[in-house]
């Protein structure tokens, strides 16, 4: 069994992460750690947990003997934390805050995307940073045209993004640098990227959902690009190309992405749809684990 542990918070994500890690068959959930809520019960702050997990908060997590902690906090949290933790040899860390999701010569986070990184995941990695919920969704509608270098245009995207109260209006899902993290991973596959990438989101009466339009130039024959798109991800378990256009609630729940591609003119549009709190957030970041340790990425994930 794995042992794992959560340093996290009150979150709706930290929430959906101590579920699936509770009911993992492979994982054995030892701690949640929070200096705020030290002494509570879990249950009494992720109250869809009652009667399903009887673990108490507390402080610090205990490091020692854990084989994989999850770090589940607020922007900066995360690099404060790791600056000053002693980790254990072999301590695999699962982060997914913004902090360490800039790859660079100091980084040793592995970029936590599996449709890009799942070798990397497989072989030997210990660190790993989850991507944020609107590059997610915008990196799986554009990653079979990047490896096939055919994104030579300037990119827009139309986002509406889950947890409005039922009116529409502008917000800003790209606090956290969302926008870099996705023009990074495209010039990481195509280094000959050089065009912009626009992004308009408003916020949508859904509770935890990304819908997201990408929209660009390109001249080539759909069916052809169909084609790419289906055998991109053959392989891949939770990354779907549909015929119909994807709503949210043919993803709410699930760690699924549904893609739909059409043309309108000269321009591809590929529509993205993913649960941010779980795609976007929470069951990815226990599919990175299930890379890491050896396990069938599908484990503990599957929809029930």
């Amino acid at each position: 069994m794995i042992k794992a542990g959560i340093l996290g918070d009150d979150s709706l994500v930290c929430g959906e992460l101590i579920r699936l890690l509770n009911a993992h068959p492979d994982v054995n959930l030892m701690c949640v750690a929070s200096s705020q809520h030290e002494g509570c019960p879990v249950s009494m702050i992720h109250r869809a947990l009652v009667g399903e997990i009887s673990l108490t908060y507390v402080a610090e997590p205990q490091l020692d003997g854990l084989d994989v902690l999850f770090l589940c906090g607020e922007e900066g949290e995360s690099r404060s934390w790791m600056e000053c933790a002693e980790l254990p040899e072999g301590l695999r860390v699962i982060d997914l805050g913004p902090d360490y999701r800039m790859q660079g010569e100091d980084n040793a986070f592995v970029y936590g995307l599996p449709e890009v990184n799942r070798k990397h995941m497989v072989h030997d990695c210990n660190r790993v940073s989850c991507p944020g919920d609107v590059a997610t969704a915008v990196l799986l509608a554009l990653l079979p045209l990047a490896r096939n270098l055919m994104l030579v245009s300037d990119i827009h995207v139309s986002v509406a993004q889950g947890g409005g109260d039922g009116v529409a209006c502008m917000c800003n899902p790209l606090d956290h640098g969302q926008k870099d993290e996705i023009v990074q991973a495209i010039t990481a596959m195509q280094s000959s990227f050089k065009s912009d990438v626009n992004i308009m989101a408003v916020s949508g009466a859904f509770s935890s959902g990304v819908l997201a339009a990408v929209y660009m130039d390109c001249n080539v024959d759909l069916e052809v690009l169909r084609t790419l798109y289906d055998e991109y991800y053959a392989d891949h378990n939770f990354t779907f190309v549909v015929d119909h256009q994807p709503d949210i609630i043919d993803v709410l729940g699930t760690g699924k992405c549904y893609l739909h591609l059409e043309r309108t003119g000269r321009r591809l549009v590929v529509t993205a749809a993913i649960d941010g709190m779980l795609k976007g957030a929470a069951s990815n970041a226990v599919h990175c684990m299930n890379l890491m340790f050896g396990l069938q990425e599908c484990t503990g994930l599957k929809v029930k």
